[in-house]
């Protein structure tokens, strides 16, 4: 991928393209990203959550920031920020910008994702999702939740056998 600097005070420009990446793979990808809770957080902190400002070597300025799908605008109780997937992208270069995302959506390809849902015996949902190397475990919507031993077994060996490893 192009090299970039982290810019988080370049604001919207123009309209390029949406990414569909889930949130932990784009800061894998691009860094932390500016927050609403950051003194120079250039967007409306009601309808957004996150935004990367990019810089290109060439000088093109790109951002990306989701919009109207995450937890400002839909509620804390109906998604978390992780379960983000789509991001808005804006740039002062159309041509670079394409070419900047065509790299970055092949780099997320490479990393595996995994999804495994499974149900235990008295009903409570579970969620692992491992991206890029990294677990995340969310039982019902929380992840303050405790798991009973068997219910972490089971979790367990859904996630191994995801991953195609031997028990």
């Amino acid at each position: 991928m192009q090299t970039f600097t982290l810019d988080h005070t370049i604001g919207h420009v123009g309209q390029v393209d949406t990414l569909d990446i889930p949130y932990q793979l784009m800061v894998e990808l691009l860094g932390e990203p500016a927050s609403f809770a950051d003194d120079d957080y250039p967007n409306d902190m009601f309808k957004t959550d996150v935004h990367w400002g990019l810089r290109l070597a060439d000088g093109t300025e790109i951002a990306i920031w989701n919009y109207k799908n995450g937890p400002n605008y839909l509620g804390c109780d109906a998604i978390l920020l992780r379960e983000v997937d789509r991001f808005s992208v804006w740039t002062t270069d159309r041509e670079a910008a394409r070419d900047f995302l065509a790299e970055l959506r092949a780099d997320a390809a490479q990393l595996r994702s995994v999804k495994v849902v499974a149900t235990s015996d008295d009903g409570a949902g579970w969620s692992v999702e491992v991206i890029g190397g990294e677990i995340m475990l969310t039982v019902g919507h929380s992840d303050a939740e405790v798991l009973a031993p068997e219910q972490a077994t089971r979790l367990a060996q859904a996630l191994l056998a995801a991953r195609n490893v031997p028990a």
